[in-house]
Parts: C-alpha cells; structure tokens; sequence
C-alpha cells in the first residue's frame, strides 16, 4: 500500500521538476468527492494541491477519505484515493478547460454478515474538468475521471476550492 503511494507521489514531483516556472501558479485546497459505480457510491472530503507551470497545462495532487455506503447488507467504507493527475487544455478568461490523465491507489473496506476485509488497488483514470477563478486567491474546480485497473468501471467526480499563492 504505502510502496504504491510512494509512486503517485514520485511521479508527482518528477512532473513538477520537470515543468517550466514562467507561467508557475500553485493553488490548495479542500472539496468533496463522489467515488461510484451503478451499484454504491462513496462521498467523502478530499484535499487538493495544484500546480500549473503555463496556461496550458496543470498537474493535480489529491487525497480523499471517510465515505462510507452500503450494499445489499455490506457495509463499504473509503479508507483513502490518492492521486495524481495531468491536466492539459485551454483556458478561456479565467476559465480553464481540460482532459487528464493520472494514476490512483485506493483501499476500501467492507464488512457484513459477520466478516470484515480490506482491499487496496490501484490504476489509471481518464477525465475533463474545469477550473475556474472566483477571484484574483479563490478557484474552484469541478472534474470527472472514469477509473481503470483495479478500480475499473468506477466513476469520480469532484468540487474543490483552492487558494491561490
């Protein structure tokens, strides 16, 4: 588990070494996150670091915990989603616009019917997404990523606000 969070967060920081500091906006902040498919759905808080080295490309870091559904009797609970993810795209005003791709681990837990286990995983996610100034400090960010690996056929979608330094 910790040796596949070890590589989101390498891969993380590589990408951030190997960007240009000309454009360098950093943004943080917190948000809610929707992990799903057609059968549970787990809602839970979740951080976000972002950086953008130019107007046209972006790098994400999150982290999400604590959502919980249940399933025909069992009990499914989020232990943690970290992730990285590229953003490339457009921007438009202080809007922008863009598809990703990254890499996640997750671990979930369940539990019913007098038995209780625990699963980590991990995989690749396809998504768009928007980010969009507030303010000259404020942005918030709505995106949607379609898992894949271990997570495949689960869908994610996220609101954060970050602040801008």
């Amino acid at each position: 588990m910790f040796a596949r969070i070890k590589s989101v967060l390498f891969i993380s920081v590589f990408l951030l070494i190997l960007s240009s500091n000309a454009f360098s906006q950093h943004s943080a902040g917190l948000g809610v996150s929707i992990l799903g498919d057609s059968d549970s759905s787990l809602n839970s808080a979740m951080f976000s670091y972002n950086y953008r080295p130019d107007s046209n490309m972006g790098l994400e870091i999150y982290g999400a915990t604590g959502g919980s559904d249940s399933y025909q009797g069992i009990s499914i609970d989020l232990d943690y989603l970290v992730g990285s993810k590229l953003k490339l795209g457009t921007e438009v005003g202080n809007t922008f616009f863009y598809v990703s791709g990254g890499y996640n681990v997750i671990g979930v837990s369940g539990s019913g019917y007098g038995a209780s286990v625990s699963i980590d995983g991990d995989g690749a996610a396809l998504g768009v997404g928007v980010d969009f100034d507030v303010s000259e400090s404020i942005e918030s960010g709505l995106s949607y990523q379609r898992f894949f690996g271990d997570i495949e056929d689960t869908n994610g979608w996220a609101l954060v606000f970050r602040y801008k330094f």
